[in-house]
Order: C-alpha cells, then sequence, then structure tokens
C-alpha cells in the first residue's frame, strides 16, 4: 500500500470512528446538534470550488440577483452568502448552487429545526424544499412511519432538492429506529450523483461500515431510487462548483 493510500485509510478509519459513535448517541435532545456538526465537518472537508471561472463554466453563475431574493422572500428559502458564517459553502457561486437545490443557510437551518412542528408543517406544504427535508427529519426523530418520512423527502428530491437526498443518508446513518448503513449508503451516492461531491466523501465512510452484502444491496436501492425518483431526468443540471476538479483529482491521484 502506498503511502497516501495509507494516509487515506487511516483518515476515513477516523471519520467512520466519530460518525459511528454519533449515530449510536441520537437522543431527542442532543443528535441535531451532533449530527449536524459531523455533517458539517464531512463536508468541509470537499475541496472548494477552484475558481470562479469554473463557477461560470458549470452554469452557475446564471441566476440574477433578482431571483436570489425571491427565492429568500420568506426568510426560509435559498442560501444567503455570509463570509463570517459560511456554513458549507465555498464561495458566493457554491451558496448560490447550494440555495437552489434545497440546502439553507446556517441561519435558516437552525430556524428551522427549532421552529414549532405546526408552522414548519405548512412551510413544507407550501413546497418549501429545506422545511420538507428538516421535517422529515424531526418527524422521523420523533418516531414518525417511515412512509410518512419517505414521502417529504421523495417530493422535495423529485422537486430538486439534493439536500433532501443528504438528509434521507442522515436519517438512515444516526436516527434510532430508522438505521440503516446500507440504505444511508445509498442516499449520499444519490447525492455526489446528483452533482453534489459532498455525497462522495460521506458514501465513502458509510461503505466501510457496509459488509459485501450490504454493499451490494445499497447499490441496488441507490440504481431503484435514481429512477424512482426521476434523477436522471436532471442529468443536463450543472454541478456544484468545484465538482468536476474533485473528480479529476481523484482520478489523477489513483493514476499515480
Amino acid at each position: 500500500m502506498s503511502q497516501r493510500a495509507l494516509a487515506i485509510a487511516v483518515a476515513v478509519s477516523l471519520s467512520v470512528g466519530a460518525v459511528w459513535y454519533f449515530s449510536q448517541k441520537d437522543t431527542r435532545g442532543q443528535t441535531d446538534g451532533n449530527a449536524l456538526a459531523t455533517q458539517r465537518h464531512l463536508e468541509q472537508s470537499v475541496p472548494p470550488a477552484s475558481s470562479s471561472a469554473h463557477a461560470a463554466q458549470s452554469g452557475i453563475g446564471s441566476t440574477s440577483p433578482s431571483a436570489d431574493r425571491s427565492a429568500r422572500s420568506d426568510g426560509y428559502s435559498g442560501y444567503r452568502w455570509r463570509l463570517g458564517d459560511p456554513g458549507i459553502a465555498a464561495d458566493e457561486a457554491d451558496a448560490r448552487w447550494l440555495g437552489l437545490h434545497g440546502y439553507p443557510d446556517p441561519e435558516v437551518e437552525m430556524r428551522l429545526r427549532t421552529l414549532p412542528l405546526p408552522a414548519l408543517r405548512t412551510l413544507a406544504a407550501s413546497g418549501n424544499q429545506a422545511a420538507q427535508s428538516i421535517l422529515a427529519y424531526r418527524s422521523a426523530r420523533d418516531g414518525a412511519p417511515p412512509a410518512e418520512v419517505r414521502a417529504l423527502l421523495s417530493e422535495s428530491a423529485k422537486a430538486g432538492s439534493v439536500y433532501a437526498l443528504k438528509t434521507a443518508g442522515d436519517i438512515h446513518l444516526m436516527v434510532e429506529g430508522y438505521q440503516d448503513p446500507a440504505l444511508a449508503n445509498a442516499y449520499y451516492m444519490l447525492q455526489a450523483r446528483a452533482g453534489d461531491q459532498a455525497g462522495f466523501v460521506q458514501g465513502m465512510i458509510t461503505d466501510n461500515l457496509l459488509d459485501p452484502e450490504q454493499r451490494l444491496r445499497a447499490r441496488v436501492v441507490e440504481q431503484a431510487l435514481w429512477k424512482e425518483l426521476q434523477l436522471s431526468s436532471r442529468g443536463d443540471s450543472p454541478a456544484r462548483p468545484g465538482y468536476q476538479d474533485f473528480l479529476d483529482r481523484g482520478v489523477a491521484a489513483d493514476n499515480k
């Protein structure tokens, strides 16, 4: 094993330990904060967009400022770029992509996680993708039937929310009663296929929790969900800034 491969293996082992620790401590009073911190750590390990030129080539910069303001008109939509509190966004172009794919910015995310359930349900019913995903997580944590949780996530994913795919992975990795590493892995890889390189990182980590039979099941479920959620219809949508650079670095490392 090369030194590079060994370093990657060690890093993965440490990350797996951290995620598994949090997956065993999912309680109503503590889970959201721990899970959020863990997932942000994972996502921030993804290399940021290399340049604004790459974002322009990806079509990310085509959204007008007026469209951004409209997306945030209710205070619970979009992803507002703040240099002092960027969340998982690398820059403004990255924040714009996140907002267009269902991700709430850090301030909105925390508000939605503490919003009274009736108000959260109203937002979700109006089609707010971030509200749908967070309602699904909170409902799963509170013991809602899996069909109810899946319906929320499926509706949001079909409407273009990559955040819904990530949230589904989080639920099946960390929420007691829903824990299924193979299903979590399937959703994280869908997140990656939908254009968010953070899904590759989370997929790699959960893959290390699976035995060969579970790994096969994860790939079968991933493909079935890809068709069910009609994700292939968005194949021409621009990927997240830095996505191609992330793939190129992986290929280059593999060729060394």
